[in-house]
Order: C-alpha cells, then structure tokens, then sequence
C-alpha cells in the first residue's frame, strides 16, 4: 500500500527508459504509465534497490528491466523507517548476529552464481536444484525459509528425500531482516499451512514463551521458528559457508569465493544449545 504516489525509473530489456507513478487501484491508467499498487509490476518493486534486474510474470511471460531509481512517497519512507527501528531494536536486544539457512551441498554452486534463490524464482530461471522440501505446506514458494542463528535441526533430522551427509550452511547477514522484504512465524511455518505468518514487524513473538533466565536470547523460543525472506537472497548478503566434516570442505574448496568464509563446525549440524 505505501509504494503509493512513489515514483520509479527503470529500464527494460530493450534499453527502453520509462517512468512509472504507483497509484492506487482506481486511478491506473496504463497511458500515462500510472500502475496500480497491486499489479505484478508494483510487486516485484518490493525490497529491491537502485541497480537490481528485476523480473516480473504476466500470464506466460517474463519481464524483466532495471531499477534505476525510484522516489518514494512519504508515507512509505515514514512506515519503512519505523518498521526498520523496531526491527533494529530487536535486533539489537537479542543480539543477533547472523540467520541461517541448510541446504544440500549440490546447490552451492548456483548460489553463489545467482544468490539464494525461492522455488518460483529457481523455476522462473529454470535452475536445476536439489529440493528440501518438496511439501512447502507454508504455501510461501516465493520465499526463502531462514532461522535465526542456529538452523531448524529437527526438520533437518527428518528430511525424507535427503540425507543429512548432504548438508551445509549458509549463514547470511542479519541485514537481509532490515534491507529485505520478510515475513515471521514463531513455530514452523508449515504448521496450518501457512496461516501462523507474520509480517516482519511481529519479530518479537519469535522470542516469547517458555524461557528460562539462562536461555541464550538470540535463540527464539522455538527452534522451528522462521524467517521467510521474499524471492531472493543476493551474494553479497552471505557471510560464510559451514561445512560439518572436511570432505564437504575439499568439495567446496575450488568454488567458494574469497569473500565468503568457508569453515567447518560440526556443532552446527547437532541439537541446539538453548542455555548458556
């Protein structure tokens, strides 16, 4: 709602420069290149910045342009900043420093080629990867589910179409909850399809419940707690690989950038920790 009256300058696959004013439903008028709030277009707008390629679906077709810059109204400046100081506050409190995400090693590679991508945009691009979970009884296809600090060991104990020997971490910049479009759910976000997601604003509810005095505070309550990071996690938001024997590390070796720390830490492949 709050990309209403913002303006946006982007430039499209055939170097075509347009500029585009999100308005409401009731006054869109694709002639003078007002677009509704609601349409795929203004959609994909949401969480990106200055310089991204973004793309968009319309019925069977792919758009994709460039985001060159984009004025927001007011009334989305004053929302997103105090949403992002109560975030940051939290944040902060809890002393987060990081959330992660477990997958199989296979998809390393196209990760660091095209960031952490959601099931719809891997299938958009038509990026072969090995699935998690290929339930996603969250309904959320569009998201990237991450936990914070330590990663969802009960879900990765019980995978049935994977082995556990073929996982690895990727831990990712708690900036992604400032910087990004997300969503929260205090337990599996699974759990009634869906229905217990959150904006990202409800973050707090993560920590509430059953805790004693010596629980770890960047630990939320439950360890299937989610965070649901919307269409992608760019490259430049991972922090560092974990690898939980040397194998999987020699294997990463040859691929993994300078940038990105590679380390081996079998504790983050075993049960949580809650107490200090």
């Amino acid at each position: 709602m709050y990309l209403i009256d913002s303006i946006v300058k982007v430039k499209w696959e055939d170097e075509e420069v347009e500029n585009y004013i999100i308005v409401s439903k009731n006054n869109a008028d694709k002639n003078k290149n007002k677009i509704s709030y609601d349409s795929p277009f203004a959609k994909s707008l949401i969480g990106k910045n200055v310089g991204d390629i973004i793309e968009f679906i319309v019925g069977d077709k792919i758009n994709r342009y460039e985001l060159m810059e984009i004025v927001l109204s007011k009334a989305m400046i004053d929302s997103l900043d105090e949403e992002k100081n109560i975030i940051k506050n939290y944040i902060t409190s809890h002393g987060i420093n990081y959330l992660v995400h477990f997958t199989n090693i296979s998809n390393i590679k196209s990760i660091l080629d095209y960031g952490l991508l959601s099931v719809d945009a891997l299938k958009q691009k038509s990026i072969k990867y090995e699935c998690n979970d290929k339930q996603r009884l969250d309904k959320k296809t569009d998201c990237i589910c991450c936990s914070v600090e330590f990663p969802n060991f009960k879900f990765m104990y019980t995978m049935k179409n994977n082995h556990y020997e073929n996982f690895v971490i990727v831990v990712i910049d708690v900036k992604v909850l400032l910087e990004k479009e997300c969503f929260c759910s205090s337990t599996n976000a699974a759990a009634n399809y869906g229905r217990n997601i959150m904006p990202i604003n409800k973050f707090e509810e993560l920590f509430k419940g059953n805790r004693s005095d010596d629980f770890r505070s960047c630990y939320p309550t439950d360890v299937q707690s989610e965070i649901l990071v919307k269409d992608i996690i760019e490259t430049r938001y991972i922090k560092k690989i974990v690898c939980k024997d040397g194998s999987d590390l020699n294997t990463l070796k040859p691929i993994v950038h300078n940038s990105i720390d590679l380390v081996m830490e079998s504790k983050m492949f075993k049960w949580r920790k809650e107490r200090e």
